[in-house]
């Protein structure tokens, strides 16, 4: 649900007061990053492409973008590489840093209407109250066009056979890593513009890009919701008729645009490989379970055995609102509507401090194997990140 703030009021220039812990560090950030930018010059930038419905911060003119993507296809190899990248942000905030410190009281960016009037129409009302300073999450950690940002690369590669397949137990995409990349948005598109792209063909470098995209979505959309279909068909027999009728359907079985659904499908894979990654390493995470929504959280529902985890009535009655919980190897019960038993949100990083958390736990991962030494917060740590976690979003003052 979106609100309207107050119409005489105005955040300060870059989300934050001036002259706090946060802002002298977030000016360290703006530093260092120059000379990243330098030396990235020279050792080498990949492209990427970002695709998303803007939601233009009026005071600025900006935009938070998280997540990019390049998809190439081999056709000797016949393999097709997905790239996707997310701003390293775990690197840079360490776990009770001024910023961390911050990012946690806000715990994620509030967005508010539109109080011009017309979507996107600059006002001087801010359209969000960021969880971290403008100059970060809209500026240089924000996959802009042009813009050289420091990264988390997971790369993914399919075999084009298998995505041809009608078997939906074989997992097209057989190998997945993560790696450090600095990146260059070489096109903002909007959801309108990518499916424009797509409709012209393979005539254009993008058009052709975001073909192998819908291909790579298209399988991993069929082999997600052959797995999650099944599961959630046995629940609803379990329903009395009346809880039948007002079950909500996924999101995803919504009608959708191609572009919105290889933006999906994308940041659903990120999502379920970093939790894949992180229990490989036996270390904790935040993990958010949308179980089912049910409308009735009095059913009676019985055990049911997903994905190696038991599922039971307590987890399904989980009603109205996204659960947070502090999961390991040993627990998550993974998210039953994005169909993966293993689960761990990190492509919101700019915008949420869940998002924020996990990528700092690989970031640590990542950084001691090369003889760093982050810090990565342990499960009763996190226990204790998810108890102060706000009862309501921040409201502007008015």
């Amino acid at each position: 649900m979106t609100r309207t703030p107050n119409r005489d009021y105005a955040l300060p220039p870059d989300g934050f007061e001036p002259g706090s812990e946060a802002m002298d560090q977030a000016k360290e950030l703006s530093y260092s990053h120059q000379i990243f930018t330098r030396m990235a010059t020279r050792k080498g930038i990949d492209d990427c492409l970002t695709v998303d419905e803007p939601t233009v911060n009026a005071q600025t003119g900006q935009k938070d973008r998280d997540d990019g993507f390049w998809v190439e296809y081999d056709q000797n190899e016949k393999i097709y590489y997905l790239r996707v990248y997310l701003p390293n942000l775990g690197e840079v905030i360490t776990p009770d840093s001024p910023l961390d410190l911050a990012a946690r009281a806000r715990w994620q960016t509030e967005y508010f209407g539109y109080p011009g009037g017309k979507k996107g129409e600059l006002s001087a009302i801010p359209t969000n109250f960021p969880m971290l300073p403008w100059s970060l999450s809209e500026g240089i950690y924000s996959l802009n066009e042009g813009r050289v940002v420091p990264t988390l690369c997971f790369v993914f590669e399919f075999d084009a056979l298998t995505m041809n397949d009608s078997d939906l137990t074989a997992e097209a995409c057989y190998c997945a890593e993560i790696e450090y990349a600095a990146v260059k948005a070489r096109t903002n598109l909007k959801y309108a513009e990518a499916n424009a792209e797509l409709a012209a063909g393979t005539a254009t470098p993008n058009g052709r890009m975001l073909d192998h995209a819908k291909k790579i979505a298209e399988r991993l959309y069929k082999e997600r919701t052959a797995a999650r279909d099944p599961l959630l068909a046995a629940i609803m027999a379990q329903l009395p008729p009346k809880a039948q009728k007002s079950f909500p359907k996924p999101y995803d079985q919504n009608p959708t645009t191609p572009a919105e659904m290889i933006v999906r499908e994308f940041m659903i894979l990120v999502n379920h490989y970093a939790a894949t990654f992180l229990q490989q390493k036996k270390v904790a995470a935040l993990y958010r379970n949308a179980a089912l929504n049910l409308m009735n959280n009095r059913t009676q529902l019985h055990r049911i055995e997903w994905g190696g985890t038991t599922i039971d009535s307590e987890t399904l009655k989980r009603v109205k609102q996204v659960q947070w919980f502090v999961g390991d190897q040993n627990q998550n019960d993974g998210n039953l509507v994005a169909g993966h038993s293993a689960y761990t949100p990190v492509t919101a990083g700019l915008r949420r401090y869940t998002d924020l958390v996990n990528l700092q736990q690989i970031a640590a991962l990542m950084s001691n194997a090369e003889g760093g030494s982050l810090t990565v917060r342990t499960r009763k740590q996190l226990g204790q990140i998810l108890a102060q976690k706000p009862r309501s979003p921040r409201r502007l003052p008015r």
